[in-house]
């Protein structure tokens, strides 16, 4: 079984996650240096095992005068990923009517994840979070990551569906439209071939108008 060390914030108790946590300086070396500008972290704020000091407080949109009064409040609450919050808002997927294969998608989805594969779709959910890995996301934004993997996925075998659906309809408006210059024995005989070419001889099945038609004609 894998070992989890405690987290570097003080009072939390989350074991799995390890969001709390520099980057490994020596394998993502660019990663750790955006993480630590984008917090506005300075270097003395992290010690051995890229963990936080205890009194380390990024100082982003904080004005001075209140770092010292956020000091003990932050310290003394666990630290939540903001992950949780924006996997909510990545994927929504809502359709207008049961068995309707129309879909209504939110902006990112109709940009990013329409013709995306579903490793692509999950790297892009990823990457929508700024992170690398699902192992850096919190318990509860796993959970919502998988949902919106699965909704997204969802999606695309949706809109395959209508796009198949549309095609079959316009290559039957093209097949009516060609069979009204032909007799009516023929064009009753070629759209029966065209039904039953999937079938074996021994099952085709051609029903009573199409039998009566082409005896009386």
């Amino acid at each position: 079984m894998s070992r989890y060390r405690k987290c570097a914030v003080r009072g939390c108790q989350d074991s799995v996650s390890v969001r709390h946590r520099f980057p490994n300086p020596t394998k993502f070396m660019y990663v750790f240096v955006q993480w630590v500008d984008c917090i506005d972290f300075t270097l003395e704020d992290n010690y051995g095992n890229n963990r936080f000091r205890k009194d380390a407080v990024p100082s982003l949109n904080l004005p001075d005068q209140q770092i010292s009064n956020a000091t003990d409040e932050m310290l003394g609450k666990p630290s939540t990923s903001a992950s949780y919050q924006q996997l909510g808002e990545v994927c929504s997927v809502t359709t207008s009517q049961p068995g309707n294969l129309d879909v209504t998608t939110l902006e990112p989805i109709e940009e990013h994840y329409s013709e995306a594969s579903s490793s692509r779709i999950e790297s892009g959910l990823l990457h929508k979070l700024h992170v690398t890995r699902e192992t850096h996301l919190s318990p509860k934004a796993k959970k919502l990551y998988k949902i919106a993997s699965h909704l997204c996925r969802a999606n695309r075998r949706l809109r395959c569906t209508r796009r198949l659906i549309r095609s079959t309809r316009s290559t039957r408006e093209v097949l009516n439209e060609a069979l009204q210059h032909l007799d009516s024995t023929v064009a009753t005989f070629i759209k029966s071939q065209i039904t039953l070419a999937g079938s074996k001889s021994q099952g085709r099945r051609y029903s009573l108008e199409e039998i009566d038609g082409t005896y009386t004609s």
